[in-house]
């Protein structure tokens, strides 16, 4: 691994350069914003990690989330669409960024489709669970109606 840092340790404006290139990476540049900004590959090896543990946000998590369209107010970038950031980190504060004061800043949208695919888990588990549960019902009504054709109704 191999930093380059621009500008003075813990000024504003600070960008540092990361250089992760081991076999395999991704060749997409990602911008960490969980401390100082760091622009490098994405990496997602395990070797990279610590405190690994089942992620905490699910569907009823995504099911707050408030998808919104909207205008930018700097530039000419016109309509677009995403989420408020102010709005996103109630939610959950691992799906918003923050700068050096705490101050909500941006939406971590890369990260979204970790929360989106826990999210499409727990709906499997809910429809499996009603499926059991009309499994359940079906085989029930077979065996009323059963009982009801005996008695002669």
């Amino acid at each position: 691994l191999s930093d380059l840092t621009v500008g003075s340790s813990g000024s504003q404006g600070e960008l540092e350069v990361m250089d992760l290139s081991v076999a395999g990476l991704s060749t997409s540049i990602c911008i960490d914003a969980s401390g100082p900004s760091k622009l490098g590959r994405c990496a997602s090896s395990k070797k990279y990690k610590t405190d690994i543990r089942d992620l905490s946000i699910g569907l009823a998590d995504i099911l707050k989330l408030h998808p919104v369209e909207f205008d930018w107010t700097v530039g000419d970038t016109g309509h677009d669409l995403g989420f408020i950031a102010e709005e996103t980190v109630k939610v959950h504060p691992l799906l918003a960024t923050t700068d050096e004061k705490g101050n909500v800043t941006g939406v971590k949208y890369r990260r979204m489709t970790a929360a989106l695919a826990q999210a499409i888990k727990d709906m499997k588990d809910l429809i499996d669970s009603q499926d059991r549960e009309i499994e359940r019902l079906h085989s029930r009504i077979e065996v009323l109606e059963k009982a009801r054709l005996a008695d002669g109704q």
